[in-house]
């Protein structure tokens, strides 16, 4: 199966770019490196949603970082999202990870966050007050939990690294699995409770950035079976 993989946006839509090294390191994979392979032109992530949106090959947008890209988007072309859902890993109703009150995908670009949850169009929130409830331990994964071939072996050392990163944390290798737990929501769309709430999500250069207030929380885990078609960013 091939993937089309698109460039994201060089940074935020007004504020100075922000990033995760020193939990992430350097490279932003602990110092893992990927298996080489031939540098081609990508198409910006904008025009590429855009033209499978015009197309109708998208049911669900999974947003997995900041929302600079959506937002940009929503801006220019709103009418493209009037049929399509999307579902954002980012947020939290609770203690954030890089300042008390903002998850790190909201903090990056706060100004996005914002232009996207009062845009009106159909948005679920799955948080980082859910999602940090949802984890990985060390005794869940067998020795080569991704096979041997080389992208396996990429992936089984990025997952280990990133359960020592939490472990003195969480108090114990794991991993929280936050990007893993929107895409289960987006492609079972059941298998979170969900409720419709008003966001005001703060995007000022201010100890509140990034921080979102709600009356309650925007989701919570449950099972379900059903599937759908989705595009990540």
């Amino acid at each position: 199966m091939e993937i089309p993989v698109a460039r994201g946006a060089a940074g935020p839509l007004s504020l100075i770019s922000v990033h995760a090294k020193s939990a992430h390191g350097a490279n932003d994979r602990k110092g893992i490196a990927l298996p080489v392979r031939d540098a081609v032109p990508l198409p910006s992530a904008r025009s590429l949603l855009a033209h499978n949106l015009r197309e109708r090959r998208v049911e669900c947008i999974i947003a997995l970082g900041p929302l600079t890209n959506l937002a940009q988007l929503i801006s220019e072309e709103p009418k493209l999202f009037e049929e399509v859902e999307s579902v954002w890993m980012g947020g939290t109703l609770s203690e954030g990870n890089v300042t008390p009150l903002a998850e790190f995908n909201a903090y990056a670009d706060p100004e996005a966050a914002a232009r996207v949850l009062r845009s009106g169009l159909r948005i679920r929130v799955i948080g980082l007050d859910v999602t940090r409830h949802v984890r990985l331990r060390a005794q869940d994964l067998s020795d080569s939990p991704f096979g041997e071939s080389p992208t396996g072996r990429v992936l089984d050392q990025a997952l280990r690294a990133l359960m020592e990163l939490e472990h003195p944390l969480q108090g114990e290798p794991c991993a929280l699995l936050h990007d893993p737990s929107a895409v289960v929501a987006a492609i079972f769309p059941n298998c979170v409770d969900t409720s419709a709430r008003r966001s005001r999500p703060a995007w000022k250069r201010d100890a509140s950035e990034g921080a979102c207030w709600s009356t309650r929380p925007l989701a919570a885990p449950r099972s379900t079976t059903r599937s759908r078609s989705v595009a990540t960013m």
